[in-house]
């Protein structure tokens, strides 16, 4: 201690590696400070973008000078701090390149295909089944395994193969993963992220999780249903309430329960719990009502079509049958010949009861009408045609 205090006296100390200096403006550094990632938005969103290999270097290399030269730090220091930032990124990097790894396996061993059938084959073709089984509980799935926005690259593609619009899956996607994203690949957010900032332990992050994870089931009951309105109707949501909620519940419940003793793992396991519950909702249709289909007319003007139909059918079917006939022409002559009548009693005629009415009288003895000109006639044809 004698020589600290001696060698502090005559300014030998080295500066803490911890040392945090500020710039000359104050409260304004922060605007100062902001401009490398301001240039890296702008450079991402312009018109023609600037690729991200590119524009991440820059920008990592503005915040470098800016380091240096406005907020004065130790040239030392500042070099230091670039190189454990990159030990640092192998962290996440390892992770991504893990999932990347286990997908691609998947995608080369059909295995994602077949669970695009058996989740299209579960869900019936149910739109509020799909959304909730895919966009919900297999995001959760997906998140918790690998995060890093790998949940719209799975199930965005699953949703716009069953019929959804690309536009909205992709945001329908992106806004249930701000409720997976708490504790995302592992909890990286919170041992890798809260713990390597502020040095918080496993309780204290185990804490932090606690509250967040209920913070995030409120707002899940919520808002949920209001995410699942861009791809399905309102009506069809209100109508289909139950079910949704009944998902959200079995996905939170496990989730805050995990979260009270593990920061790593609420994520995944919800996401699994949620994939067998919701396999069960729609098995037993809990909650889960068929879809309004506006295009589809009453049942009153199809009854009124098919019997319409009906009666055109009986009265003109025999008038399109002798036209289709083909004329077949007598040997030696030119002239067709006569189309082939059937006797009145091999083809009968419908008779109305007004018909019956003004063509006979009826005979009081047996219920039936007397036969008229018309009868006789009718059966004299054959002969004549012979």
């Amino acid at each position: 201690t004698q020589c600290h205090c001696f060698r502090a006296s005559l300014g030998l100390t080295r500066p803490s590696m911890t040392e945090v200096r500020g710039g000359p403006w104050g409260f304004a550094d922060v605007l100062v400070l902001l401009l490398p990632i301001i240039f890296l938005v702008y450079a991402v969103i312009k018109p023609h973008p600037i690729r991200s290999t590119v524009s991440l270097g820059l920008s990592a290399t503005m915040m470098f000078f800016l380091k240096l030269a406005y907020l004065s730090s130790n040239p030392l220091i500042a070099c230091a701090s670039v190189i454990k930032g990159c030990l640092q990124a192998l962290v996440p990097v390892s992770i991504v390149a893990g999932a990347i790894f286990l997908f691609d396996a998947m995608e080369s061993a059909r295995c994602l295909a077949w669970m695009r059938i058996a989740m299209k084959k579960i869900t019936n073709d149910h739109p509020v089944a799909e959304v909730m089984l895919i966009g919900w509980a297999f995001h959760f799935v997906v998140e918790g395994a690998s995060g890093f926005g790998t949940p719209a690259c799975l199930a965005v593609p699953i949703l716009y193969s069953m019929g959804h619009p690309k536009l909205e899956s992709v945001c329908c996607l992106l806004l249930f993963n701000g409720f997976s994203a708490v504790f995302g690949a592992v909890g990286t957010p919170l041992w890798f992220g809260i713990g390597q900032a502020v040095g918080a332990s496993e309780d204290m992050q185990a804490d932090i999780g606690f509250r967040a994870s209920l913070a995030v089931t409120c707002n899940a009951v919520l808002l949920v249903p209001l995410v699942v309105n861009l791809l399905v109707p309102k009506a069809d949501v209100i109508r289909n309430l139950v079910f949704i909620e009944c998902v959200v519940v079995s996905t939170m419940v496990p989730y805050v329960g995990v979260a009270y003793f593990s920061a790593e793992f609420p994520t995944l396991i919800g996401g699994v719990v949620a994939i067998f519950a919701t396999g069960i909702l729609i098995q037993f249709k809990v909650g889960l009502k068929p879809m309004q289909k506006e295009s589809d007319p009453p049942a009153d003007a199809d009854k009124l079509e098919a019997g319409q139909a009906g009666a055109e059918a009986g009265n003109g079917g025999g008038d399109q049958r002798e036209a289709a006939a083909p004329q077949e022409t007598r040997e030696g002559e030119g002239e067709p010949a006569a189309p082939e009548t059937k006797p009145a009693s091999e083809s009968p005629r419908r008779v109305d009861s007004m018909d019956m009415i003004e063509g006979g009288v009826f005979d009081d003895r047996r219920g039936v009408p007397e036969p008229t000109e018309d009868d006789a006639e009718a059966k004299s044809a054959p002969a004549e045609a012979q």
